[in-house]
């Protein structure tokens, strides 16, 4: 019987961007559990800087007592960006929005969301995802699979008038629901089942003891 996962949406987009083998690494993995909250820093300030909360110099005293080093930096830097996209904005903070999920198909997977920022813009109410992981770099059909998963997602769980985005803080764009390509079901569906295929194959060859949900573990980046 295959593993039941729960794992954040920043990994289930990474996991698309990776080669079936980079995939299978990956997986192999989550039959450890658990994992280190890289981005946790990003995910509680965030919605911070959208409430005029958190300045420049706000930010650097507050990531002291987060996070060191490397954790620091990447965080930090990804936070910037947030300081400078809204500093371009008019945006009114709403609240945040709790976790829902999306279940994978019959790959094992469920991937749960907890967009980091809320706020109106224009008159509409948007939900935003963030990325900030360095590697790989997402592309075009990856970004529409996230934002038309992440749109069904929110209406099975009953979340209307909402408008999605992912805003990529490592290139420096965003990516709303006009970027949904008309072929993104098929290829989610396509996904689940690689996906899926190929937990069943680690299950399959693995006699590990493992634990129940990965959480809101994402690989960190590259350290170039």
């Amino acid at each position: 019987m295959v593993k039941q996962r729960i794992i954040a949406f920043s990994t289930f987009l990474k996991l698309i961007e990776l080669d079936e083998q980079k995939k299978k690494t990956m997986l192999r993995g989550f039959l450890r559990g658990g994992g280190f909250n890289y981005w946790r820093p990003l995910q509680v300030l965030s919605q911070e800087i959208i409430q005029n909360k958190l300045d420049f110099e706000g930010l650097s005293s507050k990531m002291e007592s987060f996070a060191k080093g490397h954790q620091q930096k990447y965080n930090k830097n990804a936070l910037i960006k947030i300081l400078d996209w809204k500093s371009k904005r008019t945006l009114l903070a709403l609240e945040r929005q709790g976790r829902f999920e999306y279940v994978l198909g019959n790959s094992g997977f469920t991937v749960k969301m907890e967009p980091e920022l809320a706020f109106s813009l224009n008159g509409s109410d948007y939900l935003a995802h963030v990325w900030a992981t360095n590697t790989p770099t997402l592309s075009e059909s990856t970004f529409s699979v996230g934002l038309y998963m992440l749109k069904l997602a929110a209406e099975n769980h009953g979340i209307k008038s909402k408008n999605f985005l992912i805003i990529d803080t490592v290139k420096d764009r965003s990516f709303g629901e006009f970027n949904i390509l008309a072929n993104s079901e098929s290829m989610l569906n396509a996904q689940s089942a690689l996906l899926g295929a190929l937990w069943q194959e680690i299950n399959n060859t693995s006699n590990s003891e493992v634990g129940t949900d990965v959480g809101d573990y994402t690989p960190p980046p590259s350290f170039n």
